[in-house]
């Protein structure tokens, strides 16, 4: 199924979108996945040393310099095996697209990715949600522990370790593998529950 028919340009929404994921969850994914590339990053919210970054950012030095800037050119798998993406969320659409196309299909001469992490916001009534589901990505949305909904902590650029804040909305973990099997038509979708803190099945 060709992933480009997916694409739909996304609106900019303000400085809360580039908040870091919470440093406890990205310890956690990065140790349960094996994470090297965070694909959709500044240098104050990747998760991992190697990052993709947007169009337009100049490196002030050398701790801080990106492995490539804009991730939706080319495909990830050059710059590592396993990658994350956390993306500013009004641009999630084409992003996921970039990451389906370097596990399943990267261009010609680029290395697979072996496996794409994605946090997103829990909207099943997206392309992008669709999409995931139909190549066979694992999906795991973020349960309630009674005052979070469901809704994990992000933080501000100058956060200090306890400074954070919830998304405004409910977010759901994507896991796809290179290999995964498509979902047949009309099978039923299934999902698991994630701890918000930790990103594992509950």
């Amino acid at each position: 199924m060709p992933v480009t028919r997916h694409i739909r340009k996304g609106k900019k929404k303000g400085k809360r979108q580039r908040w870091r994921t919470s440093r406890e969850l990205a310890r956690w994914l990065v140790e349960d996945h094996g994470i090297e590339l965070d694909a959709a990053a500044l240098p104050h919210n990747r998760i991992v040393d190697r990052f993709i970054a947007p169009p337009g950012f100049v490196a002030v030095g050398r701790d801080d310099a990106p492995v490539a800037v804009d991730a939706l050119q080319g495909g990830w798998g050059q710059f590592g095996r396993v990658a994350f993406c956390n993306p500013e969320f009004s641009t999630a659409l084409a992003f996921v697209v970039a990451g389906v196309g370097s596990v399943l299909s990267p261009p010609r001469g680029v290395p697979w990715l072996r496996r794409c992490v994605f946090l997103l916001p829990a909207n099943p009534d997206t392309r992008w949600f669709r999409l995931l589901v139909d190549v066979g990505a694992r999906v795991g949305f973020f349960a309630s522990d009674g005052t979070s909904s469901g809704r994990i902590p992000f933080e501000p650029e100058d956060a200090t370790v306890d400074d954070s804040s919830g998304a405004a909305f409910p977010c759901l973990l994507a896991v796809l593998d290179r290999g995964a099997a498509p979902r047949p038509a009309g099978a039923p979708f299934v999902a698991d529950l994630l701890d918000p803190a930790t990103g594992r099945s509950l």
